[in-house]
């Protein structure tokens, strides 16, 4: 099946794991990973090959070719169509101007194994995906993090758990037997487990016991709204799209209030295989670090509310591994009681 990649994409890529076309049409990207590839095809000018040391077609005198993989989990809140167009004006622009690359593309990766097989292939050269993806498969594949990206509150998120002021509730116990609707998108496992986490804490039942219904939704408005109209009774959503909505409509900040609010947590975490980021260490980390500062750069974070790429340290993962870590205790606890 031909995916529009070229020969050379879809050779490196045989062995990965490609979302169906269907699927990819269904699909709609987030705001943050189409600003992690214009970030990325703007500013990685030096010539790198695909594949070992020297690389395929180096010896013909061929302009090398960029690959950057995504985790299918980073799409959605920008339209496929809309996203693939704003990146092909951006690269072809870029890409003309640099005279190094080839063509670049993206590898979608559908799941956790393929995205662990994608990278000890080398079908990719660069990673983007959720923290606790990383955690999850950093001892098994060649790359490392090596930038995090930033929001307005900072490198961390918090997710707050929303109801009414005027319905009563206090605390979460209050919640038994309600509609709670959750926002998803982006942020994979990381609000659903918290919950189920604070359950326990306060030794009430699983939330699917516990709630009467639980429904995911991919934007804030789909949660917030329905709490706002007496819809629902709760929802599970960031802290800082909350603010933004309440920033727009006054009325929904005033009416609502966070009975519970999590940790902060790492959004996203970019990652380039060892040997490539070896060879061009301090052009990537002088280009990502201060993108900020260029003028171009600052337009497409701006228009996509990402402040800056921060260098990654391994602390920007504590919250999140120690997270897994807890509810895979909770998992084991609660499945011996079955």
């Amino acid at each position: 099946m031909d995916y529009g990649f070229s020969k050379e994409i879809l050779a490196r890529s045989k062995e990965t794991y490609l979302l169906p076309d269907r699927y990819v049409e269904d699909m709609s990207m987030h705001a943050r990973a189409l600003v992690m590839s214009l970030i990325l095809f703007s500013f990685l000018s030096p010539p790198h090959v695909c594949g070992e040391k020297g690389g395929e077609g180096s010896d013909m005198g061929q302009k090398p070719a960029l690959i950057l993989g995504y985790s299918s989990q980073l799409f959605y809140g920008v339209e496929v169509n809309d996203a693939k167009a704003a990146t092909k004006v951006w690269t072809d622009t870029l890409i003309r101007r640099q005279g190094v690359f080839k063509k670049s593309d993206t590898i979608i990766i559908q799941d956790l194994p393929s995205l662990e097989k994608a990278a000890n292939a080398k079908a990719v050269d660069i990673i983007i995906m959720l923290p606790q993806e990383f955690i999850e498969i950093r001892n098994k594949i060649p790359f490392e993090p090596v930038f995090s990206s930033a929001i307005s509150s900072g490198v961390y998120e918090e997710f707050i758990l929303l109801v009414r002021k005027d319905r009563g509730i206090e605390k979460l116990s209050d919640l038994r037997g309600k509609k709670l609707l959750v926002e998803t998108g982006q942020r994979g496992t990381i609000p659903t487990f918290w919950l189920d986490i604070l359950l326990a804490r306060e030794r009430l039942p699983e939330g699917k016991e516990f709630f009467s219904s639980i429904k995911e939704l991919n934007k804030i408005s789909q949660v917030v709204l329905p709490v706002f109209f007496r819809q629902a009774d709760a929802c599970l959503a960031s802290r800082l799209a909350f603010e933004t909505m309440s920033e727009l409509n006054p009325q929904v900040g005033k009416e609502l209030k966070a009975i519970a609010t999590s940790p902060g947590f790492l959004t996203g975490v970019i990652c380039f295989r060892r040997d490539f980021y070896a060879q061009y260490k301090d052009h990537l980390d002088d280009s990502l670090r201060s993108l900020h500062t260029d003028p171009q750069g600052k337009q497409i974070l701006t228009l996509f509310r990402v402040n800056q790429l921060i260098p990654f340290e391994p602390s920007h993962l504590e919250t999140v591994d120690a997270l897994l870590k807890e509810h895979r205790i909770l998992k084991a606890r609660l499945a011996k009681r079955k």
